[in-house]
């Protein structure tokens, strides 16, 4: 896995979920669609605290700064967010 930093606009925040599962670490799960400064979309998930911060904070349109993980496989790369901080301009 390979740490990435990105700055974007959150474009639209996705279902809170709970898991229930017990065989998995997680508890919570949020997913993002963010527009980054050159213009591509990428889809992010976040977890447990971040989860919860980002569903109390109203950060829809708001321009963020993302510090994950990127995690690849053979059909889907996905970032797991590890911090994130709302910018303000």
């Amino acid at each position: 896995m390979n740490i990435c930093f990105f700055i974007g606009k959150v474009l639209e925040i996705g279902q809170f979920k709970f898991i229930v599962n017990k065989k998995s670490y997680y508890k919570s799960k949020i997913t993002l669609k963010i527009e980054i400064l050159g213009g591509n979309i990428i889809n992010v998930i976040a977890y447990d605290q971040v989860a919860d911060y980002i569903l109390r904070s109203d950060l829809l349109n708001s321009t963020v700064f993302l510090q994950g993980k990127l995690k690849s496989d053979e059909k889907e790369t996905q970032i797991n967010i590890y911090k994130i901080i709302n910018v303000k301009f």
